[in-house]
């Protein structure tokens, strides 16, 4: 998660590591096949009037889909996630 810094707010980096908690609660030491990796099933980009972007995602997963809401925004010459919501 420390790569994710550059790009998101700390609340939201936060709110990413507790759901990773839960998600990864079942896991098992030994991989499954074909559920380390997910792909993105959808991506939709929309700039808002105010200048941020709002980014919704659907990933697709061995066993589950998951659907990702991101607020985009300027910041200091560069964008960075100021929301993010795991549907």
């Amino acid at each position: 998660m420390s790569q994710l810094a550059f790009v998101m707010e700390p609340s939201c980096i936060a709110k990413l590591q507790r759901r990773a908690l839960l998600e990864t609660a079942q896991y098992t030491l030994e991989p499954v096949p074909g559920t380390a990796h997910g792909q993105i099933l959808s991506l939709h980009l929309d700039r808002c009037l105010s200048g941020s972007w709002e980014c919704t995602a659907i990933l697709g997963f061995k066993n589950r889909v998951r659907a990702v809401a991101l607020k985009i925004e300027p910041w200091h010459g560069r964008c960075q996630v100021t929301d993010v919501e795991l549907i």
